[in-house]
């Protein structure tokens, strides 16, 4: 964490109004930065969180009661703002994104769990590649239904924090980036 914070104060241009070559690492710090500055100060992003991994991806989490009606794969158009944001931050194609939906272990009447978590990752997907005109095959989607129920609350198979969309951000391989002039 110390190179966000070492590399954020010059991300775009340096004392003398110069602008920079940012490496691969300080433009996904530059993105990571941005990220938690949005998911800290404001209020659109309520039923999402956010977590840095010690590789330096990042998973964003969205709660599907917030996301999507009961049984539903539709995304409630008043979370696109929150979507877009994300998409906006994340305009580098380097990056391969991964969304995976979840379910708790409740037997839904309308459509299997497996079906209706793979349903709403799809509508996650299928939003952010229109949104951030990824080319194809740089954002998958899965659905898992229950077989990955919240660590914090496995004993409880119908609490509703397994119900959720992640959003991981994979850190750009760094082996065939091109190194700073």
């Amino acid at each position: 964490m110390d190179s966000l914070v070492g590399t954020f104060g010059l991300m775009n241009g340096n004392q003398d109004g110069e602008n920079i070559e940012l490496s691969a690492e300080e433009q996904h710090d530059k993105m990571v930065m941005a990220l938690i500055a949005e998911f800290k100060n404001d209020g659109r992003y309520a039923g999402m969180n956010i977590d840095i991994k010690a590789n330096g991806s990042v998973q964003i989490t969205m709660d599907t009661e917030v996301f999507f009606s009961s049984g539903s794969w539709h995304l409630d158009p008043a979370r696109f703002v929150a979507l877009d944001r994300i998409a906006s931050l994340v305009q580098d194609d380097t990056y391969t994104l991964r969304v995976v939906g979840h379910t708790d272990a409740k037997k839904s009447a309308k459509t299997s769990n497996v079906r209706l978590s793979a349903a709403r990752a799809a509508s996650v997907r299928r939003y952010l590649e229109h949104a951030m005109h990824y080319p194809p095959g740089k954002i998958h989607s899965t659905g898992v239904g229950s077989s990955q129920l919240h660590p914090e609350h496995r004993t409880r198979p119908g609490d509703p924090r397994h119900r959720r969309v992640e959003i991981f951000i994979d850190v750009p391989d760094q082996s065939t980036s091109t190194p700073p002039l």
